[in-house]
């Protein structure tokens, strides 16, 4: 598997978007990962207050894979 494959082929992808930081200096990072990676990782930030995602349908090809990724299917 290279960094550009999904580790869950058989799932669809969606796009992560998340922004980090407090205030008006917010930077904003976009992913694609599988929808289950995903939804997983959006749990595990549930509660933080540095730290938001949202995730959206059809990611672009463009987009880098969401770090780790594999990890959030264990």
């Amino acid at each position: 598997m290279t960094a550009e494959q999904s580790p869950a082929p058989d799932q669809p992808d969606v796009r992560v978007s998340v922004l980090v930081g407090i205030g008006p200096e917010k930077v904003e990072f976009r992913y694609r990962a599988c929808l289950t990676a995903a939804t997983a990782f959006l749990r595990e930030l549930t509660g933080r207050t540095d730290m938001c995602a949202a995730l959206s349908g059809n990611p672009s090809a463009d987009l880098r894979r969401l770090p780790n990724e594999r990890l959030y299917l264990l």
